[in-house]
Formats: C-alpha cells, structure tokens, sequence
C-alpha cells in the first residue's frame, strides 16, 4: 500500500517571505475532501486524487514567483495537530509538493483512522496554514466506481492515476485524463507485469509511486510496483483497453 507518514518534522526548500498569496477561511464552502496524492504541474495548477469522492481533481492556486530559502519546521506535528484538533501521533501526511513557482510546500494531512483530509502550506515563516479548498478555481473527472488510489504523474498533456482494481483484488489500472481536466475524457487500462527471470506474465501489482517525463518528444511514466519491480510505460498506450 502507499505509504502514510506521520510527521513530526519536515526539512523542506520554500519560497522567502512576501512571495505568497494571502489564504482565505479553512474549508470556505468546500465539501469533504480525501486527498490521497497530490502533484504541481508546470503552471502551478495542482491535481490530487480525491478518494473520498472518487475523482481526479485540479485546483487553481494564486501563489507569487518566490525565492528558494531553506526552512526547518521541528513542530510540523504539533501544528498540524492543532489544526486538526488531534494528537500529535494521530496526524498523518498523505502526500506533499511543491509549487513551481513560488516553491511553497503544501501538504496533504488528516487525522488516522479518518476518511478526511485538509490542505495545508508551509511559509519561510515556519507557520502551518491551511488552504481554504472551497475558495480555489476547480476541474474534476470522476473515476471508475470503487476506484483506490495509489499516485499521480502529470505531463504537459494529461494527468495518470495508478489505482488497484476496481473490484479490490491485487490488480493494477491506469486512468488517464487528457488536459484541461475535464468530465468524460477518461480513459482506463489495466496493466500485468512480464517477470523476466521467471519467463512469465504473473502479476498485476499496482504502481504505488510514479512520476512522469519526456524522452524523444514521447512522453512516460515510470513507477514502482508493490511487488518491487520498477517499470516504464508510454503514456498513449494507455488506453480503454
């Protein structure tokens, strides 16, 4: 399964202070979210896998140009928990990014045991705030039904997810939505590893981490499975089939 760090410190490289948009009310007008990877991509636009409605979302966020300056936040923890109305060994960090341009770190963080999760934005100034979901430009696509989640890549023409199957045995899918985000333009794979050592086709161990780039004008994805190997996959073969 992806893996889920409860976090007591974070060593990150942010953007110096000033270069940030000032943040609304928590949650304004937003509806539960459960935000299970988060990526930027190029623009600064960010995509998340949303498991608690089941759908790939986009959020349009305002950050300024910033400055690299590192920072240390030792009570990454206690903050979150404050924030969370939690203890501190409760929290847990789905996943975090990095803006392009400013170079803010935001979080995706809940409380264990909770099929909720908020988002938040560490500053120069060390200080943990929470982004106000409901107030942000949004785009979703809704997944298949009974979809979960693993990981996002993001390319300059679509956002993958990987996820196990939809009927919750080990199996691995790929959903791919061609940018802009947008309902009805989903396409769904399934994968299965060919095992060189053993000769044979013999798993269908999801991508649990994976990232995407571009090689000869062609672009990939490349993840690591659950069962270890890692692999490399062109992103037009991903497809209804």
């Amino acid at each position: 399964m992806k893996t889920r760090i409860a976090m007591a410190g974070l060593v990150v490289l942010v953007a110096a202070a000033g270069g940030i948009a000032a943040l609304g009310t928590p949650q304004a007008g937003g509806a539960a979210v459960q935000l299970l990877a988060i990526k930027f991509d190029a623009e600064g636009t960010l995509y998340a896998a949303d498991a608690k409605n089941n759908q790939i979302v986009s959020y349009g966020l305002a950050d300024k140009k910033g400055k690299l300056a590192p920072v240390q936040v030792p009570d990454l923890g206690a903050q979150l928990a404050k924030a969370l109305s939690c203890g501190a060994d409760e929290v847990v960090v789905q996943d975090l990014a990095v803006h392009p341009a400013s170079f803010a770190v935001y979080l995706s963080a809940g409380k264990k045991g909770t099929p909720e999760t908020r988002l938040f934005k560490v500053g120069a100034d060390r200080k943990v705030v929470e982004v106000a979901i409901g107030e942000l430009k949004k785009a979703a696509a809704k997944l298949p039904d009974g979809t979960q989640p693993f990981d996002l890549a993001v390319t300059a023409k679509n956002v993958i997810l990987s996820s196990t199957g939809r009927d919750r045995t080990f199996s691995s899918e790929l959903h791919r939505v061609p940018l802009p985000l947008a309902e009805g333009k989903m396409l769904n794979a399934q994968t299965e590893l060919y095992h060189a050592s053993h000769k044979a086709w013999e798993t269908k161990a999801p991508l649990v981490a994976m990232t995407a780039f571009t090689m000869g004008g062609k672009e990939y994805i490349v993840g690591a499975t659950k069962c270890t190997p890692v692999v490399r996959i062109p992103v037009d073969e991903i497809g209804d089939k």
